[in-house]
């Protein structure tokens, strides 16, 4: 079965070509093959390399095979979508704030760029990408607290990663390139404040939360750090941030650290359950693409053990992979 990807904000769809679906009533021709509104467009020039025509006949079947794959994908959108529709109720005010904190994040400067190529081109759809994603997550952590977790699952999990729940929190700037975060990093080394030094570079500082491992690759161990010191991030992990810590929490009994390890536990338990009322909502719905049956549930083929083999002399194991 393909499970549902929770918080999954932006669901790209891409329709190839619009035309395909236009003459997809065909009969079967004598030759078995089914036409999707192709055939009629097979001698039709759709490209040039060199002076060398490509017909439409000579991409068909990669054409009809995306078409097919954007179609599930849509379906499969509309029925995560229809899942979730009556399962939360989501407030304007929650969509809202959400929104801003987004906003917030990426940057007046940026933000219509990015509500063009990830947000559905205006604010109201991006509002409904929201919302459905809040419905699903809000949903799982609901279903995770009826299970329940215990203590020894939270400590277990933290010990398992520590310092990706680790928690530290800065007053930070982003550098605009690698020569910036070279100026910022000698202006460190000169013990000057942050304050400062945001103020000499004219930038912004803002408040932000960062795990001690994570996509940003701070230069110094965050486990050997103190309040009040700044620190800076690698020029090889892309992230030119320079911060001052304000607050630590490395222990899994800390509120912030707890809050992350639960939040963690209830969304894998409540996905467990929540994918199960998915799949029986699934089975319940009688799918057609392009005229043909089609399911999302795939049954599963049982593989055969193979039988280990010791102390064999010469013996060549071939380990063949699905």
């Amino acid at each position: 079965m393909k499970k549902f990807k929770v918080l999954s904000l932006i669901l790209s769809v891409i329709l190839v070509v619009s035309c395909l679906s236009a003459c997809g009533n065909e009969e079967k021709t004598s030759t078995d093959t089914v036409s999707t509104g192709v055939s009629s467009l097979d001698s039709s020039v759709v490209a040039e390399v060199d002076g060398q025509k490509i017909k439409h006949s000579d991409v068909g079947a990669e054409l009809i095979a995306a078409e097919k794959e954007a179609i599930q994908n849509y379906l499969y959108t509309k029925l995560v979508n229809e899942f979730f529709e009556d399962k939360i109720e989501i407030t304007d005010e929650r969509i809202d704030t959400e929104l801003n904190l987004m906003k917030a994040s990426i940057g007046e400067e940026n933000w219509e760029m990015y509500l063009m190529f990830y947000g559905g081109g205006s604010e109201e759809a991006f509002k409904k990408q929201i919302k459905d994603a809040l419905k699903q997550e809000e949903y799982i952590i609901q279903k995770g607290k009826e299970v329940g977790i215990t203590d020894e699952e939270l400590k277990s999990t933290f010990d398992s990663a520590p310092n990706t729940f680790k928690i530290a929190v800065m007053n930070c700037f982003f550098c605009d390139s690698e020569e910036e975060l070279d100026k910022a990093i000698e202006l460190v080394q000169q013990h000057k404040s942050i304050s400062d030094i945001a103020t000499e570079l004219g930038k912004t500082l803002k408040e932000e939360h960062t795990y001690y491992e994570s996509d940003i690759i701070w230069k110094n161990d965050l486990n050997n750090c103190k309040v009040g010191e700044v620190v800076y991030t690698t020029k090889e992990s892309g992230s030119y941030v320079v911060g001052e810590i304000t607050e630590l929490h490395s222990n899994w009994n800390d509120e912030k650290v707890k809050n992350e390890l639960e939040t963690k536990l209830y969304q894998d338990k409540g996905y467990e359950v929540v994918n199960k009322e998915f799949e029986d909502f699934l089975k319940e719905k009688k799918i057609k693409i392009l005229g043909e049956d089609f399911s999302f549930i795939q049954e599963e083929i049982p593989v055969e053990e193979t039988p280990i083999v010791e102390d064999v002399t010469n013996q060549v194991v071939e380990d063949v992979t699905e």
